[in-house]
């Protein structure tokens, strides 16, 4: 029996029993859709995460006042299960931090919330008092939409965020407005352009350092939090180990009383897209489950279609068809079922994924992160095709297998 007529005969028994098949398929068209979108999700998830972390650079250390015992992430990251008080820390911190070897610049951040008041509406907003001079060189997603970025000398001047301007009140606050944070008018010079990754700062206020504090109610010496850039990459913890104990001792602290973590860029990313890989997975492992079970009705489809198709089994070896290519043929229907289910996954997921743009739907990660852009990529298409028509031969050898080992007598005599 040559392969060209096994796969006609395949598909010819198939189209015989076509309501069967097709609730066959049903199974591993669920499985592959479900599958192929979930993946592509968490492919998507991972993409913005990695674009939200972007702009903080890997050579970034970030030193923020309290120690987060529990090994979290610290500071303004999000804690870990226990944290000791918080103590700002001073501009003698940051010389400390300067002194360390490999550290090429630092910066002083003072931040905190306060009431801002545009017209006759209020809402409460993030600020941010920084160093002109240095500012875009540590945060390079930032960039200006519109009007002019701060300068030393401004003292009651403000850059605010794109979602600030445009769409946390009613009308939009053009370059000139005036602002009022905490009942202080500030003037708005520039509006900065949106990130779209939520690695910006879009929802938050830019102002200098001094007019911060004054509102913030900081000592003159006080930061909120310091960031320093590390020159070698490669030298990383090293520099982490040596900068935690500079600060250890000019802080007159212990290992036991530390009130400050230090954290790098580069760690806080490699953990966010392990935690975001794990979950991608898990949520891929749950709807495999799917696929097992569209799996599991292809080999009872199968074992029916040898019970029914017993006598015919039985003439095709008395015409002389070998056990090889009667298994062969039962492989060949099965392996059509799962490449069928696969195709019609795959067009399903793309559907999916398409009308999900064309209506304008994204998944948001929060008042400062875009959306996500779900789309099925060509690798995830031959994966499932290759996968699905392996499932649908793995579901169909057994049955196969049991057409193969009928006695050609007793298969002839089979009602």
């Amino acid at each position: 029996m040559k392969l060209t007529y096994s796969v006609e005969l395949a598909m010819m028994n198939l189209a015989r029993s076509r309501l069967r098949t097709w609730l066959t398929i049903i199974g591993i068209v669920i499985g592959v859709a479900a599958v192929l979108m979930i993946l592509s999700l968490g492919s998507a998830l991972q993409q913005n995460v990695q674009n939200s972390l972007s702009g903080l650079g890997a050579n970034l250390i970030t030193i923020s006042p309290g120690f987060s015992r529990a090994g979290g992430f610290g500071g303004s990251f999000g804690g870990g299960a226990q944290t000791t008080n918080a103590q700002n820390l001073t501009t003698n911190d940051l010389e400390q931090v300067s002194l360390v070897s490999n550290i090429n610049e630092t910066m002083g951040v003072v931040s905190g919330r306060v009431t801002m008041i545009y017209r006759d509406e209020n809402t409460s907003v993030g600020i941010k008092g920084i160093d002109p001079n240095k500012y875009l060189d540590f945060f390079t997603s930032d960039s200006m939409g519109s009007g002019r970025f701060l300068t030393s000398s401004d003292s009651y001047s403000a850059v605010i965020g794109y979602n600030i301007a445009y769409q946390y009140f009613k009308t939009q606050i053009p370059i000139g407005s005036t602002i009022q944070l905490n009942n202080i008018p500030f003037t708005v010079v520039g509006i900065l352009a949106q990130s779209g990754t939520g690695g910006g700062d879009d929802s938050s206020i830019l102002i200098t350092t001094s007019s911060a504090r004054n509102l913030l109610n900081f000592q003159q010496n006080q930061f909120s939090i310091i960031y320093a850039y590390v020159q070698d990459l490669t030298l990383l913890n090293t520099t982490q180990t040596l900068l935690t104990n500079r600060l250890i001792n000019s802080r007159h602290d212990t290992q036991n009383n530390q009130d400050f973590t230090v954290t790098a860029s580069q760690s806080i990313q490699q953990r966010v897209q392990s935690v975001t890989s794990g979950v991608a997975l898990f949520l891929a492992l749950i709807a495999a489950i799917s696929l097992l079970v569209g799996a599991i009705g292809i080999s009872n489809t199968m074992f029916m279609t040898v019970l029914e198709r017993t006598r015919q089994i039985g003439i095709y070896k008395a015409l002389g068809a070998s056990s090889w290519e009667i298994s062969r043929l039962f492989l060949i229907e099965s392996s059509l079922l799962g490449l069928s289910g696969g195709i019609i996954g795959i067009i399903v997921s793309i559907l999916l994924s398409s009308s999900l743009s064309l209506l304008g739907v994204s998944i948001s990660l929060g008042p400062r992160g875009g959306g996500l852009a779900v789309s099925v990529s060509y690798t995830l298409i031959i994966f499932a095709l290759i996968f699905s028509t392996v499932i649908g031969a793995a579901a169909g050898y057994f049955p196969s297998r049991q057409a193969s080992k009928l006695n050609p007598v007793e298969a002839l005599r089979y009602e």
